[in-house]
């Protein structure tokens, strides 16, 4: 059965961070990347303030895709929260919800305790940050034209993520979850199993080699993980093939 895979990205991210999966995915998966404000093509709108905001706005760009087919909503990092909050979202609208939420690489949203401000950090020091971790390629590093663009894109990504606190009581989700990381990951402080009380599913999670960004990193075998997952059952009605455009 054929399932839109609809991504959301990392701080700093856009859709297109996800295009180099297209080689792996099983040809039942539709990748449907979704270009969020103030990045690509939508990159002349305002940066989102909060995360409301954001899954908002993001809740609208889904809805017309979302009401007849089967999805599944993949979150990396910031992503992470979005797509958990974007769920909370649409279960109180009484709207479709996703076959599978997949979250990567963060801690669950009730114990999140970041310890660095990134957003007020010094321009190098960002920089140098962002090269640790991974999320940050030394030719774009090199570029001042490349990292004009990128940094108040990235500043006002952690800028939003510093004012988030998840909103409580935490109901549980009627979905199931899966909790994915980098073994090395030093972003990821906490027991991942607390994701697990979030939802009234199934819960798993899965570890790989690699830091932060493993899931570009070890692809070979993150991929196969991520396709296994993507699997689901059920009586649906047949599946509209998208175009892969992004969602804007």
């Amino acid at each position: 059965m054929e399932v839109q895979l609809l991504c959301l990205p990392y701080a700093g991210g856009s859709c297109y961070a996800y295009n180099r999966w297209a080689k792996y995915l099983d040809k039942k998966v539709k990748q449907l990347p979704m270009e969020i404000a103030g990045r690509g093509r939508r990159i002349r709108e305002p940066y989102y303030s909060t995360v409301e905001e954001a899954v908002t706005d993001i809740e609208a760009l889904i809805r017309p895709v979302i009401r007849n087919q089967p999805y599944i909503l993949f979150g990396h990092s910031m992503g992470s929260i979005l797509a958990y909050e974007l769920c909370r979202l649409l279960h109180r609208m009484q709207a479709p919800l996703p076959a599978k939420l997949i979250v990567s690489g963060s801690d669950a949203p009730m114990i999140r305790e970041p310890d660095k401000k990134y957003h007020l950090m010094e321009q190098q020091q960002l920089i140098e940050e962002m090269l640790e971790l991974g999320g940050l390629s030394k030719e774009i590093a090199s570029s001042p034209e490349l990292m004009n663009l990128f940094l108040p894109i990235l500043r006002a990504d952690f800028a939003m993520l510093d004012r988030y606190g998840c909103s409580e009581p935490f109901e549980p989700l009627p979905i199931d979850l899966t909790v994915m990381y980098g073994q090395e990951d030093e972003m990821i402080k906490k027991d991942v199993r607390k994701w697990g009380e979030l939802v009234t599913g199934k819960f798993e999670s899965h570890v790989f080699p690699g830091g932060h960004f493993y899931l570009f990193d070890h692809e070979r075998s993150f991929m196969p993980v991520l396709n296994n997952i993507c699997e689901i059952g059920g009586s649906h009605a047949t599946i509209r093939k998208m175009d892969g455009k992004p969602i804007r």
